[in-house]
């Protein structure tokens, strides 16, 4: 209670470029506030009693300086890592999510921006996490970096086409037309799914952030929120596949692409394409065991049969060596 007085403060001193308090309090406040929520109960009393406190902290994510980014996405990650929180933490409806990608490919920007409006105005409260990293590691308008994540997208969106139409057309070669249409209108469905980019996100995104271990933290924190099914879904339909292609695009670092690579794997699969893929995993797992298992036993198997054949052996020669060395003896 008596830290959320200044975190208003925090609110405020980030958009006066001449305020010194970042330099000398900010970055203390945000260290204090991340220790904090290392309690499950203070990330719930923030979540359920201080959402719009943490909607405010959230806005501040374009305007603060690069010393308090980590401590600030420190504090990002450790809400994300609570999966029990996620659907306080990702309230949209997959519903509406569905519809507004849809809405997207139908209807014109003004419609767009209307809806916008509605759904802010009855959603003031939602947490706004998951759009604070989005915005934080796509790429800003006018920047060099998103005109190149642009052309190489635009180039593989090209090639995908191609190689869906030559999909479609075998599908209709060996299917029927009712199953052709249904094929059809699902891949229509995944296209837009997968290609959609929120339209925030689009306009006010201010990544990329010059900082790796800034940019890292923040990927961090979109795989924790993968980790529980509701995040994969939210995930999925929040256009966050689109996020993490121009990442990939533009991200120099190696380490940085492959936790992108795998984020990736969780959004293209369906959670029964994800379940299958482990049980898979698994009974393959098993098999290696066993083959393993067999050739331990067939190797094992030699050494039982050569073992008593060569004891007597040993024996014989001991036996030889020991009237060798009575003989000498008596000889002496």
């Amino acid at each position: 209670y008596h830290l959320l007085p200044f975190l208003l403060l925090l609110h405020e001193a980030p958009r006066n470029p001449e305020s010194s308090y970042w330099k000398e309090k900010g970055i203390f406040l945000l260290q204090i506030l991340q220790n904090v929520t290392a309690k499950d109960e203070a990330v719930a009393f923030l979540l359920q009693r201080r959402m719009q406190t943490l909607n405010e902290l959230l806005d501040l994510l374009p305007h603060l300086p690069p010393l308090c980014q980590q401590p600030f996405l420190l504090l990002l990650l450790r809400l994300a890592c609570c999966e029990q929180l996620h659907p306080l933490l990702l309230p949209t409806d997959h519903r509406q999510l569905q519809q507004r990608v849809q809405q997207h490919q139908q209807q014109g920007q003004q419609q767009q921006q209307e809806q916008q409006q509605q759904q802010q105005q009855q959603q003031q409260e939602d947490c706004r996490l998951l759009l604070a990293l989005c915005c934080f590691l796509y790429p800003k308008p006018g920047s060099p970096q998103r005109a190149k994540a642009k052309d190489e997208l635009e180039a593989q969106d090209a090639e995908d086409d191609k190689q869906r139409q030559q999909q479609q057309q075998q599908q209709q070669q060996q299917q029927q037309q009712q199953q052709q249409q249904q094929q059809q209108e699902t891949g229509v469905t995944e296209k837009q799914r997968l290609r959609f980019l929120h339209p925030k996100v689009d306009a006010l995104s201010f990544g990329p952030a010059a900082d790796p271990k800034a940019r890292r933290l923040a990927l961090e924190a979109l795989g924790a929120l993968a980790a529980s099914a509701y995040g994969r879904e939210t995930l999925r339909w929040f256009g966050v596949y689109e996020v993490l292609r121009a990442v990939f695009c533009i991200e120099p670092e190696e380490e940085l692409r492959e936790k992108v690579e795998q984020m990736v794997h969780l959004l293209v699969f369906s959670e029964e394409e994800l379940a299958q893929q482990d049980s898979q995993l698994q009974r393959q797992a098993a098999a290696a065991a066993a083959a393993a298992a067999a050739a331990t036993a067939a190797t094992a198997a030699p050494k039982a049969l050569t073992g008593p054949e060569t004891q007597p052996e040993r024996s014989s020669s001991s036996s030889s060596s020991s009237s060798s060395s009575g003989s000498s003896s008596s000889d002496s």
